[in-house]
């Protein structure tokens, strides 16, 4: 399986990692390797994350960071909906769902 990032995601993950750089040098680079060891984890094991509602999309909620990997496993793709910050409104990706 293969994971895809929605441009949208990238462009969460890659503004929480420049946030937390400039709050504290390598904390960013820190957010940044718990987010691939969490896509490490959903791909050995695609149903370890929370389901969302009656959806197949799941979230995986990170260790020491506020943050959620939002995402759905297809066939051959773990598409990475969402790296979504947990003070942010519920459900806010959900028009992203390819």
């Amino acid at each position: 399986m293969n994971p895809r990032f929605l441009r949208a995601a990238l462009t969460e993950l890659d503004d929480a990692v420049d946030a937390y750089e400039v709050r504290q040098p390598g904390l960013g680079a820190d957010l940044r390797r718990k987010v691939q060891d969490a896509v490490a984890t959903v791909l050995a094991h695609p149903a370890i994350g929370t389901r969302y509602g009656r959806t197949a999309v799941r979230q995986y909620i990170l260790t020491r960071f506020p943050f959620s990997v939002v995402y759905r496993a297809d066939p051959g793709t773990l598409w990475i909906i969402a790296v979504a910050h947990h003070k942010r409104r519920r459900g806010y990706w959900k028009r992203r769902v390819p």
